[in-house]
Parts: C-alpha cells; structure tokens; sequence
C-alpha cells in the first residue's frame, strides 16, 4: 500500500509517544485493528496513532473513505469521545483551529471557525484558547509539546511564555530537567517575590482593645458563675438540690436542666484541665526557662 498523506485537520490533537504506539500496535497484532484509519479526499482525517502503529508493526492498515459534510466537526466528535484531554490539551486544539489556513476545511456548521465556536465545540473557554494560542506563538517547541501532553496547565505555559523569550525558556528548560519543572520553578519565584514585596501587617490598636474587653468580660462571666456555685452550695448538698428540682418543675425542665448542667460540667473540666496546666508550666523550671 502507498504511503498516505497527512490531512492538514488530522494534526489538531496530540500524537501519542512512542511507548504509548508500541502498545497501540502490540494490542493491534493481538486483537486486530478495531477501528479504521478515516479518510477524507484520499488523506488521513482521523487515525495518525493507528496508522503509525501499523508501520512499526509490519500491520496492513485498515482505511474507510468518509465523505462527511463537516470534516472538522467529524474530527473533534471521534477526538472527544475516544481520549480523555483536560481543559489545557482542548484549549491547544482551539489554537490549532485558529492557526489553520483559510481553505483547508469546509465551515463548522456553516460559518467560518471563530475562536468562540471553536472553543464552544471543544468545551473550554475562549480565554483559555487565548492563552493557547500565545504559547504556540510564543512559547518554545518543548513547551507546546508539554502542554499537548497535559504536563503543564496552559495558564501556566502562557505566564512563563510572557516572563521570559524564547532563549531564556530553553536555558531554564534544560536547568531544571523538563518543562513541567522549569514552569512550577518559575511559579515558585514570582510567589516568593509577591510575598517579600508584602508590607508587615500595622498592629490595630482598635482590635487589641476589642480583644482586651473581650477578655474581661469572659473574666466577669467566670466570677458570676463561681459566685452562683458558691450560693448554690450554701442551699444545700447535689440530693437536696436534685429533689428540690423533681418536686418544683416540670419533666420538660428537668430534661432541659439536665443537658445544661452536663454541657456546664464538660466545659468546667476543660477549664479545669487547661488551668492545672497553665500552673504545672509556671511551676516546672524547664519549661519555665524553655519559654523565657
């Protein structure tokens, strides 16, 4: 069989590596190709991996000529449904879309393909396929790669593409092992600029008093609640106290008196439990002179 050529629509999404193909082609000795390379007008539409795999194979590659009406639309529907891209692999396709010569596909749906219908069909936002397309333009080949391969989000390409030109991307590339990493390096630094750029909080004044009066008012709450303690210790002892509360009040109030005194006697513990060791600090030299 002739080798085959290229549609200029098959090139939209990423290839696969060559591990992925070996794979794709040893599945394919196995089992046979399942799906076959699409053609439109005698070229490759759809199938680059497929056909690829069956070279490397020695594989007689399957073909079936389609005559679809939208080619584009064709393309991206088989793409979507068969690999599982994140947002920044699509928004790279929008780009691709964009970049394509006039004339090398019939319309989407009729009209031209805009930036906005190309970005709607692949399901990412139009400022995504923005970002995209500035780190095809602008961005080194191993980068655009990386992104197509869904190692760096296209945010992130698009920010480090701006920061530093084409020769500055190949150094900090190769200085940092691979693309992923010279980007995650480059976030790093501009973070640590912002926070170093931070002026030093101003204590508030107004909000050290609020929390000084705050701290005098649970202080007087304390009081009134070891103040009603003692005075209900002089009335008697917990039987008197609980029989005087069965013949008084209702069985809904003793419930509801019951819950209280619980919840009172969880929080009076930790109080307890948090004082005792304020206490053994003060008195324990070491940690005494640990926290001076």
């Amino acid at each position: 069989m002739d080798k085959l050529e290229l549609h200029p629509l098959a090139d939209l999404f990423p290839m696969m590596t060559d591990e992925e193909l070996d794979e794709l082609g040893e599945d394919m000795l196995k089992h046979g190709q399942r799906e076959p390379i699409w053609l439109y007008e005698g070229k490759i539409l759809d199938g680059r991996n497929r056909y690829r795999a069956c070279l490397m194979k020695g594989i007689e590659p399957g073909t079936t000529e389609t005559r679809v009406a939208d080619p584009l639309a064709f393309v991206i529907s088989l793409n979507l449904k068969r690999r599982h891209l994140d947002a920044s692999q699509r928004a790279m396709v929008v780009a691709e879309i964009a970049k394509l010569p006039k004339g090398a596909h019939p319309p989407i749906g009729g009209s031209s393909p805009t930036q906005h219908v190309a970005a709607k069909l692949l399901n990412v936002s139009v400022r995504s396929g923005q970002r995209a397309r500035y780190v095809k333009d602008h961005g080194t080949p191993d980068l655009v790669d990386a992104v197509k391969h869904g190692d760096v989000r296209v945010a992130a390409a698009a920010e480090f593409a701006k920061q530093n030109p084409p020769l500055d991307q190949h150094r900090l590339i190769a200085e940092h092992g691979s693309p992923a990493a010279a980007v995650q390096a480059t976030v790093k630094a501009k973070a640590d600029r912002a926070a170093s750029k931070m002026p030093e909080p101003v204590p508030d004044p107004k909000r050290a008093a609020d929390r000084a009066d705050g701290n005098r008012a649970r202080w007087h709450c304390l009081k009134q609640m070891l103040q009603a303690f003692l005075a209900m210790e002089n009335c008697g002892n917990p039987a008197q106290v609980a029989n005087a509360v069965r013949q008084l009040e209702t069985r809904t109030f003793r419930n509801d008196t019951v819950r209280r005194l619980s919840r009172a006697a969880v929080f009076a513990k930790a109080l307890v439990i948090l004082l005792e060791g304020v206490k053994a600090s003060a008195e324990d030299p070491k940690t005494a002179a640990t926290a001076e």
